[in-house]
């Protein structure tokens, strides 16, 4: 189920070459459904939005505040979301949110608005997310389960091993440096045990 979609679908959402240009490098491989995938092309709430998610959230798009968080904690295996938008001068974001059968995770990254340092965060952002699908497929690998949530400058990850030992990072629940916060930080490949997987 999960793959990269067609390379159409991709140059149909402008996605790809929106990353690009804003990150100077291509997106990093992270897992997307092959289909099923809603694009909404240009506005949302009138900002402007590159995104493609699932039905779900295309036909009722929820992208901040606590009532997003509700309906990610709620969504079935299924549920997905990638790209950016824009709301006002500062609420600009680059969104990941994914659920399956064995991840939840949930990134709205701040990138752009008036307050933020986007220029630091263009190299920071796609070395994060190369980082962050390492830590997920070797996870994953081992037999984990995963949730991962960073929200503008707040972080956590958790992973559960089939022994039933959790591991939290960070363990107090916040994570403090600013807007890119546990971007640069968190060591969340710490999470996976230095025993070999079996």
């Amino acid at each position: 189920m999960w793959g990269w979609p067609s390379a159409a679908s991709r140059k149909l959402t402008g996605l790809g070459d929106w990353f690009e240009r804003a990150f100077g490098v291509p997106m990093p491989d992270m897992p997307m459904p092959r289909r099923g995938l809603v694009p909404f092309l240009d506005h949302i709430e009138g900002q402007p939005a590159i995104m493609l998610g699932s039905r779900l959230e295309a036909e009722d798009p929820l992208l901040y505040g606590t009532e997003a968080m509700r309906r990610l904690s709620a969504a079935p295996p299924g549920y997905f979301l990638v790209g950016y938008w824009a709301k006002g001068v500062n609420s600009h974001a680059f969104y990941y949110s994914r659920v399956d059968a064995w991840c939840r995770v949930h990134f709205r990254i701040a990138y752009g608005g008036v307050y933020t340092d986007s220029e630091r965060l263009r190299p920071i952002i796609p070395e994060f997310l190369r980082r962050y699908f390492r830590y997920e497929a070797e996870s994953l690998r081992r037999g984990g389960r995963v949730e991962s949530h960073h929200h503008m400058g707040w972080g956590q990850y958790v992973v559960t091993w089939p022994d039933g030992t959790t591991g939290r990072e960070p363990e107090d629940q916040s994570w403090e440096g600013g807007p890119d916060g546990d971007l640069v930080g968190c060591p969340f490949e710490r999470l996976i045990p230095m025993r070999r997987p079996g």
